[in-house]
């Protein structure tokens, strides 16, 4: 597969993904300020709903099920709930700004790919704009994970306020931005190196 294909591909991928963005954000503000205003029809009756571990109760032991052949075992999992959060609440307004804050962050980060594949070119590979951005993205990925963590504990006491006993945890993975970023700043130091030696070579000729 060509090169030249493939930063095609990944301009029109990202481009497409950017725009997409974009319109789920405007639909997700639009049905939740209908709900808001107190307009329950069509999308707008539920916007917010979360996956949650439970404590401090006892559902019994799991019942364990195999397939047909017992080549395969599959379990439920104890304590594991669904939340469905109504938007005019102190919860529901919380998880109005986090979706949001969650889509922006995205959509920058789109812009920010978006944006390097257009610029990037195999007649002129490092360009000092790329490098800035590359080093914008590892930080928004570690941002990223911050804001996730900061969300997780947030989300956690608004939610026991409403509902104490079972103690619910919002379910979450935190650290994946935080490795994502390390290796974007590895590949932007790299690419650094490779800015040097094609300004170098320049001086040079």
């Amino acid at each position: 597969m060509k090169p030249s294909f493939i930063f095609s591909f990944l301009r029109v991928a990202t481009g497409f993904l950017f725009y997409s963005l974009i319109v789920i954000t405007v639909a997700v503000i639009v049905t939740s300020a209908l709900k808001f205003s107190g307009n329950s029809i069509g999308m707008a009756k539920s916007v917010f709903s979360y996956e949650v571990m439970g404590f401090g109760t006892n559902n019994g032991t799991p019942e364990i099920h195999y397939s047909a052949d017992k080549l395969v075992q599959y379990t439920s999992i104890p304590n594991r709930y669904h939340l469905e959060v109504e938007p005019a609440s102190v919860l529901g307004y919380y998880s109005f700004f986090s979706t949001v804050v969650n889509l922006l962050l995205g959509i920058v980060i789109l812009w920010l790919f978006k944006r390097i594949f257009s610029e990037a070119n195999l007649a002129e590979p490092f360009k000092p704009s790329i490098f800035k951005r590359l080093k914008i993205l590892a930080l928004l990925f570690a941002v990223s994970d911050v804001f996730k963590f900061a969300h997780y504990l947030i989300f956690s006491r608004l939610l026991h306020r409403s509902i104490s006993i079972p103690e619910f945890q919002y379910i979450t993975e935190i650290g994946n931005g935080i490795i994502t970023g390390l290796i974007i700043y590895a590949i932007a130091v790299i690419y650094q190196r490779g800015l040097s030696i094609q300004e170098e070579n320049a001086l040079t000729v």
